[in-house]
This record gives structure tokens, sequence and C-alpha cells, in this order.
């Protein structure tokens, strides 16, 4: 079979490696344990008409260009316009890795940048790139988009023009956060009703959708997150003894440092934690907007000693934290699925959570325990309820649990038969 994964997001840039990359672990387990002939195609914008022609006008009257095209002279910015609107396979490249074939373009904006206009811009170039990925290596019998903005939304196109049918996957949060454009949701409405199939990463996000969409969305299945293959792959080291350990337990967080994360939540109830288990540390891994201020949190509470904000670290070291820390931390205001948790979990770790959506399909009695979101006391009570029962969980019966239920063994079970369902549509409906 022949699929093509359409992210949503940039696949593994080398500016943002950290863009498509649930898209990256669930490609490799994939990749590795099936026949199938997999592509991708990445799009991503970059530079808008409005700017060109501006930048063009300035170069005109001898005025300086202050933007990123501010090197570029009159000639330079009209091959430019002309060859984005006309020569677009001059910025689409060909990768290949592990023997799926990339194809990224680079795309223009038509017009200013907008959260309700993107997708006209972000669909032509997809559609443009979909083009010369067919020339290349063929018509994939089916398409795999992961959420419907944007990636949906060209699939539908797809579908129209070439008589692709398509999965459509959903793991967006911008639903919860009232961040999707009312005037978009007849589009996203039509892009899932002409789905072969619709999975969510999470029931709950099923039920924001459903509120938000209607009955379009009540039929979406449950496809979660595969728990990303080295941390399956990669034997559990053993665990440090924490008895008599004279209260020295290390609480470990793994996130952006966003307001949706809810480090601050983290911070103050460690602070209460703090004054009872004096030589207990808090670890924040992560970076973001927010981490001079929860800097300045940490020194105002006085545990600035006993908070360490390590910074953005690659994927090997975020494991290590796991491995050297005694209880995962999860503090987010709303997560659609929690790949971070099922993470910790490999490495043996109880996880404290808040019940923020996908997290109540992830934690049970056998590994963490759940708590109110966006409430300090409940994540006091929480964390205090893993000091004392952190030596009672055995952390190999912690990454087993978690392993054969979001392992690769069952991802694969689950995508199979949904592959094999959009594939016989596409069979049948060529048929007749």
């Amino acid at each position: 079979m022949h699929i093509l994964v359409i992210p949503s997001e940039e696949y593994i840039p080398a500016h943002e490696p950290l863009a498509g990359i649930f898209q990256h672990h669930q490609i490799s387990v994939l990749s590795k344990n099936s026949d199938h002939k997999i592509g991708i195609l990445s799009v991503r914008l970059k530079i808008s008409l409005p700017m060109i022609l501006k930048a063009m006008l300035l170069r005109s009257i001898a005025k300086r260009v202050s933007n990123e095209l501010k090197t570029y002279s009159l000639f330079s910015l009209l091959r430019l316009a002309y060859d984005k609107l006309f020569c677009v396979e001059k910025y689409v490249s060909y990768e290949k890795e592990n023997d799926v074939n990339i194809v990224r373009i680079e795309g223009l904006y038509y017009i200013p940048p907008s959260n309700k206009t993107d997708h006209i811009s972000w669909c032509k170039s997809g559609l443009a790139a979909f083009k010369l990925y067919i020339n290349k290596y063929g018509l994939p019998d089916i398409v795999h988009a992961h959420n419907t903005l944007n990636a949906g939304l060209l699939a539908y196109l797809l579908k129209q023009k070439y008589g692709v049918n398509y999965l459509l996957t959903e793991h967006s949060s911008y639903y919860y956060q009232g961040m999707v454009p009312e005037i978009l949701l007849p589009k996203i409405k039509r892009a899932i009703r002409a789905a072969s199939c619709f999975t969510v990463v999470s029931p709950s996000l099923k039920d924001i959708l459903t509120n938000k969409l209607g009955k379009v969305a009540s039929s979406a299945m449950w496809l979660p997150n595969v728990l990303p293959p080295k941390y399956e792959l990669q034997s559990l080291t053993k665990k440090k003894e924490t008895n008599n350990r004279e209260n020295k337990y290390i609480f470990l967080s793994v996130g952006n440092m966003l307001p949706v994360k809810g480090h601050e939540f983290v911070i103050r109830a460690f602070a209460l934690i703090v004054q009872k288990y004096t030589n207990s540390m808090l670890r924040l891994v992560g970076d973001g907007p927010l981490k001079n201020e929860l800097e300045v949190l940490a020194k105002k509470l006085n545990i600035e000693d006993k908070v360490v904000f390590t910074g953005e670290v690659d994927s090997d070291s975020v494991r290590k934290e796991m491995l050297n820390a005694d209880v995962f931390v999860f503090p987010s205001r709303s997560e659609t699925f929690g790949v971070a948790l099922i993470e910790a979990m490999s490495c043996g770790l109880p996880v404290v959570s808040t019940a923020c959506g996908g997290p109540e399909e992830i934690v049970d009695d056998n590994t963490g325990i759940l708590v109110e979101p966006e409430n300090v006391g409940a994540l006091q009570i929480g964390m205090e309820w893993a000091i004392v029962n952190v030596n009672t969980m055995d952390p190999q019966k912690i990454r087993e649990n978690v392993i054969k239920r979001f392992g690769s063994k069952q991802f694969l079970y689950n995508i199979e038969n949904i592959y094999e369902i959009v594939f016989h549509q596409n069979k049948l409906q060529r048929v007749n």
C-alpha cells in the first residue's frame, strides 16, 4: 500500500526539529514494521506577495527595505515574485529517510498572513507539491492527513481532483483554546464528512469537537499517539532505590513553557511540598516565553535553589532526566493526549497529572494519580501521594503497562485496520 502522510505543521525541519514529531514517531514504526511505501508532503509558507510588492515599491523609489528582503535588488525581487508564482518547482526539495520519500515545498502567502485565510495559500502550495510528488513517486493509495487545519482541507481537495481517499486524524488543541475561526467551520465539517475515516487522539478531544462541530465529529474513532520507538526499544535501567533517602525526591516536569502547560501550578505546589520534604528537587525541562516569569516565581517563593530550569534539551537528555527522577508531574491546563506522560511511564516513573483531557485515558491506579487542573492544593496532594506510594509502585510494571497500551505493536494493529478500511473504500470506489 502506498501511503502519503501530510502533517499540518512542517515535518521535522532543520530550524524546528520537534515540529511534526508525533507523525515522525508513527512513520518510524510503520516504515520499520510494514511493507508499505510511505511518503511525506511537508508545506511551509514563507514571505507574502504583498511583502514582495512593498519591497519592490521601496526599491523603485530608493527607500530602505527593513524586512528579510532587505538584501534583494529590484531585479531580484521581480525574479523572486515570478518564481514564487510561476516556477514553484524551484522551491521544492526531495529527501529520503529510511526508505521514506519526503517532498518539501516553501510556498508563498498570497495575501498577508491571517488565521482566517492562511489555508488558501497553504493548500495551493500543497496541491503544487502533490503534483510533483505523484510525477516522481506515483499516485498514493491513501492519504493520511494530520489535523483538519490545514492538511485535512488539502486532503479534501486532493480527493476531489485525484480521487484519493483519506484518513483524517485530529490532534489539535486549537478547538479547546477557541483559536479556530468560526468562518472556517463549514470547510472543516466538509473535510471531516468527506474523510473515509476520522480519528482523534483522545475521547476528550472527540467530545470537544462534537460540541464545536456537531454530529459530524460524533463518529470519530480513537487513535492514540504511539510511544516514541526509542523509549520502547531501550531497556529500563534499574531505578535507584528511594527508601531511606532522607526525603530526597526528584520531581520532573517536561514541556514547552507556555500558559497551557501550567508550570506555575507545579512550582507553587512544590513550594508547599518542600516545606516537609526539605531535600526534594523540582526539575523543569523545556523552554518558552514564560521561562523568565517562572524563574521569578521560584525566586519569589524562596525555592530558587530547589528548582532547576534545564532549558531545552535533546530527546536523549530528556530520557536521562526521566530515568534519574522519582516522580513525573504533568500540570497542564489542557492536553489532547500527553506523549510526555507515556514517555515518563516507559521509564518506570509514577505520574501525577491533571485530568485535563488526554491524560484521563493514559493514567490509571497502577501508574499514578489524576488531580484537578489549575488547582495548587490538588496538585500538592497528588505529589505527596506520589512520595508516600513511590516505593510500592514497580517501575517495570509501569513500563509494561504503557508499552502494552501505547507501544508499537498496539499502534500497528490500530493503524493497519484503519488503513485497510480506507484502502478498500478506494477499491470499491474505483470499481463503481
